[in-house]
């Protein structure tokens, strides 16, 4: 049975897309190792979907990652030190839209609960005001000083340059319950995204994205309105966001790494 395309539901021929722009792979070197959820395993490889149909994927998602790519260059290629400041500038609808995108991508590549994408698969794709059910902050977050787990670091400090993610959060607030919880990190620029869950309500919802940067110290909030907002330097650092999963895995990487290390340095 042939399959329908993932944004449109166009029946036509699918394409392989990139879950991650690929200018702006070409950009970071293509050096990442990337654990595989389903497989339990780490590969090197770009992460790929196969299910998105040329129209999509050449004429309405090639924009926004060219947005994407801008936006690194200008204002994310650099990690950022401790209590540092930044002006971020942005274009409210080009990036909800790619960093929906990106999302959308990877929940599908892992097979996570895509159902709360579903109202926003017309938004992603041709723009048109800001959705409800939908809401967006920005952290800048600090380096991180090596733990007990990286005891054996000469390192002072542990940079974000070169990190990368896309993930599935969870907020633990009084209605984070009503909202699902996406997280695009690139380097030190973290972006939270809530989208309302089928069944909550809209005053659940609204009240969850309050509680986002109340309880989140130095989340900021990127209204629609706005071009662009100042961020601090926040308490929370890359590292710490992925070390229990490090530590879980820490064979598969340094596997990995011995068997593909000329590869990738």
């Amino acid at each position: 049975m042939r399959r329908s395309c993932a944004y449109c539901d166009g029946d036509r021929p699918l394409t392989k897309e990139h879950v991650w722009p690929s200018g702006f792979l070409d950009r970071t070197g293509r050096k990442g190792a990337h654990f595989s959820t389903r497989s339990g395993t780490v590969h090197g490889a770009d992460y790929v979907v196969r299910d998105v149909c040329e129209q999509c994927n050449n004429v309405h998602l090639s924009k926004l990652d060219a947005y994407f790519c801008d936006l690194y260059d200008s204002q994310m290629a650099v990690a950022r030190g401790f209590d540092e400041r930044h002006t971020l500038v942005y274009d409210y609808e080009l990036l909800s839209r790619v960093l929906l995108k990106i999302a959308f991508n990877s929940a599908r590549l892992a097979g996570s609960d895509i159902e709360p994408f579903a109202p926003l698969r017309h938004y992603i794709l041709k723009g048109g005001g800001k959705p409800k059910g939908f809401f967006l902050a920005a952290e800048l977050v600090s380096p991180a000083i090596p733990s007990e787990w990286a005891k054996n670091s000469d390192l002072e400090e542990l940079s974000p340059q070169g990190v990368y993610g896309s993930k599935l959060g969870v907020l633990e607030t009084p209605n984070g319950s009503a909202a699902v919880c996406r997280i695009v990190n690139v380097n030190s620029f973290f972006f939270h995204m809530l989208l309302r869950q089928p069944r909550a309500s809209q005053s659940a919802f609204k009240r969850a994205c309050r509680e986002l940067t109340e309880y989140v110290e130095s989340v900021v909030a990127l209204p629609a309105g706005e071009q662009s907002v100042e961020l601090r330097t926040s308490p929370q650092n890359a590292i710490s966001s992925v070390q229990l999963h490090l530590e879980r895995h820490m064979d598969q990487y340094q596997e990995f790494f011995d068997r593909y290390g000329d590869k990738t340095s």
